[in-house]
């Protein structure tokens, strides 16, 4: 945001887009569809102005990040 014009709708889909398009293309299992969903998720989060909804997000995705390294082994 800039000089309080909120951003737009269009420029979340188009990352959420891109995110997905990228992420399809080294699709496997569901293990690899994981990160796909919570780059998808933390993008919607960081787009939200109420800072609740971002922070709950946050703090979801990282346990599911934690979660998907400990299933991989990373």
């Amino acid at each position: 945001e800039s000089k309080g014009k909120p951003i737009p709708l269009y420029i979340l889909i188009i990352f959420e887009l891109i995110t997905s398009a990228v992420g399809i293309s080294s699709y496997t299992d569901f293990n690899s569809a994981l990160p796909i969903i919570i780059s998808c998720l933390y993008t919607y989060g960081t787009w939200q102005k109420n800072l609740k909804v971002t922070y709950s997000i946050g703090t979801f995705v990282s346990v599911v990040w934690f979660f998907y390294k400990f299933v991989v082994g990373a």
